[in-house]
């Protein structure tokens, strides 16, 4: 880590360091300013000291490469093969959902139902390109100008990447990390779908569904998230159910916040409007064709086309082991991050082809 620790003012790779936006346990975020005075967030690696740091980020450039969407940070640029390994993103202005709830308390009516629909729309983009992002959580969601931003894909993975994993260990959030998963199903878009309902359960109550650290992995094998009795808080809860099969998608979910759908009769059970109701929007949505993986660089080039690091969870991309009794990924600052269907029948869990939980 010694070998990250930039001052302002040092050079990286042509961009001059302004301060630190914070650190993780594989490398340091920067606010950068590049030669046209242009603002940037650098994330920095010292490969020599961690090689598997180095392949995360490597992997996380290529995710977000493949990536189009305004809800997920764009990469700038890239330096994937020297001792130092580093990626430029665009900065991101604005406050971690953390610490948005913090200061101003839970969201609530349009707001909750557009934060949850951004991110459900980041998700679907990562899924259908055929990545899973692995570590939704409430400190992996900006709150900008633009709307909600997912950071953070240090952990995510493409259908063909080889696993950096040592067997027997599951990485992630602990209350965040879906059930499955911990009882050893590999994660995949629905995974990531219901660690988007439970951050979705902290954006409209203030907690986490079922609450941190240890006591969080029991209490998401018992299926029983803590939700107070707010508008949508059904839906919300029916997402985060055990059975796969009888989760609702995340577009009824945002339908039932929106007031659009209602979830009645118990977990997973929707009563959804007739065709004739749904949007323009929701009716292009049920018609969309999942779309083939754009292609993956090369692991070692320089690139130049938006950082987080999951640390702090128990990992099987790493030596790690240990549940995480705070949300990890990402570096903030106070202001700004650098980037740092269901009727009963169970759903595929291809990332491939888009997944099933949209």
């Amino acid at each position: 880590m010694a070998g990250t620790v930039r001052a302002p003012g040092d050079e990286v790779g042509g961009y001059t360091i302004i301060r630190s936006l914070g650190a993780g346990g594989s490398g340091h975020v920067y606010l950068v300013q590049d030669a046209s005075g242009a603002h940037a967030a650098l994330k920095l690696v010292d490969a020599r000291a961690d090689a598997v740091a180095a392949e995360r980020l490597r992997r996380e450039v290529r995710a977000l490469q493949s990536l189009r969407s305004d809800a997920i940070p764009r990469v700038l640029d890239a330096e994937l093969d020297d001792d130092e390994t580093f990626v430029v993103f665009e900065f991101i202005p604005g406050e971690s959902l953390v610490q948005h709830v913090d200061e101003h308390g839970p969201l609530r009516g349009e707001e909750l139902a557009d934060f949850a629909e951004r991110i459900a729309d980041a998700l679907t983009t990562a899924h259908r390109a055929g990545v899973v992002h692995r570590d939704v959580t409430p400190s992996n969601v900006m709150l900008s100008p633009r709307g909600a931003v997912l950071i953070d894909f240090g952990l995510s993975h493409r259908a063909e990447d080889a696993r950096l994993t040592r067997d027997g260990l599951v990485s992630g959030t602990a209350g965040y990390v879906a059930p499955e998963v911990i009882d050893g199903a590999e994660p995949g878009p629905i995974a990531d779908c219901w660690s988007w309902a439970a951050t979705v359960a902290f954006a409209m109550t203030g907690e986490a569904p079922f609450g941190v650290g240890s006591a969080a992995i029991r209490k998401t094998l018992a299926g029983k998230p803590v939700l107070a009795d707010v508008p949508g808080a059904d839906a919300v809860r029916a997402a985060l159910g055990k059975d796969i099969s009888r989760r609702p998608p995340m577009r009824e979910v945002v339908a039932a916040l929106r007031g659009a759908t209602q979830v009645v009769g118990g977990v997973g059970a929707t009563k959804v409007l007739p065709v004739d109701l749904l949007t323009d929007e929701d009716l292009d949505l049920l018609d969309d064709e999942p779309v083939a993986p754009t292609h993956v660089l090369p692991a070692r080039s320089r690139v130049v086309a938006g950082a987080g690091d999951g640390d702090g969870a128990w990992s099987d991309d790493d030596a790690g082991g240990a549940w995480s009794d705070d949300d990890a990924g990402g570096a903030w600052s106070d202001d700004g991050w650098g980037a740092a269907a269901g009727d009963g029948e169970e759903w595929d869990d291809d990332p491939g082809d888009g997944g099933g939980c949209f």
